[in-house]
C-alpha cells in the first residue's frame, strides 16, 4: 500500500478511536501515563503530520521540536478531528518526494541538521504515530474502554509477524 494512503487510513483509524471516547475521556489527564491525556498524544500525533506538512520544496526544512503545541487540540476533540480532515487533504495532495533538512536540538540545545526526504520522514511520522496510537490504546483500555480495533497501535511489521504464524 502506497505510503499516503497507509497515513490516510491510519488518520481514520485515529478517528474511529476518537469516536468511541467522550469529551471528558478525551481531556483527562491520566495517572498512569504520567499524568497526561489521551487529548494530548492525539496532539502529539497531529502536530507531527502538520509539522511534515508545512515543508515545501521552495521551504525544505523541519523541526519537530519547533511544533506548535495547540492546547485546543488536546482539549477539545471534536477540534482535533477537523485538524485530522485538514491533514488528510493535504496528503492526498502530497506525492512528489524531495530532499529537505530536519533541523533538531540535542543535548544543551546544540542545532543538528540532517539530511532526509520528504518521504523519509512521513514514514518517520507515521511510525511515531503508531506508536502514539499504543499509548492510546492502553490508557482506553484503563478507562474501561474496550472497542478498540486488534490493529489499533500495532506496527504493520507486528502484524504482519503475527498473521505469519501458526495458529494455536
Amino acid at each position: 500500500m502506497e505510503l499516503v494512503n497507509k497515513c490516510l487510513r491510519q488518520l481514520e483509524d485515529l478517528k474511529g478511536f476518537l469516536n468511541c471516547l467522550n469529551q471528558e475521556q478525551y481531556k483527562n489527564s491520566l495517572p498512569n501515563l504520567s499524568n497526561a491525556s489521551l487529548g494530548q498524544h492525539t496532539r502529539h500525533i497531529l502536530e507531527f503530520y502538520s509539522c511534515l506538512l508545512k515543508a515545501e520544496k521552495n521551504n525544505p526544512r523541519i523541526c519537530y521540536d519547533n511544533r506548535e503545541r495547540n492546547t485546543i487540540l488536546e482539549t477539545d476533540k471534536e477540534k482535533a478531528g477537523s485538524e485530522m480532515g485538514s491533514i488528510q487533504a493535504a496528503l492526498r495532495n502530497r506525492g512528489e518526494d524531495f530532499d529537505l533538512v530536519q533541523e533538531a536540538y540535542g543535548p544543551d540545545d546544540e542545532k543538528q541538521e540532517i539530511r532526509s526526504t520528504f518521504k523519509r520522514e512521513l514514514w518517520y511520522v507515521y511510525e511515531h504515530a503508531t506508536h502514539h496510537m499504543a499509548i492510546l490504546k492502553i490508557g482506553a483500555l484503563l478507562m474501561g474502554i474496550t472497542e478498540i480495533p486488534d490493529h489499533f497501535g500495532v506496527a504493520d511489521s507486528t502484524i504482519a509477524y503475527r498473521n505469519s504464524q501458526p495458529l494455536n
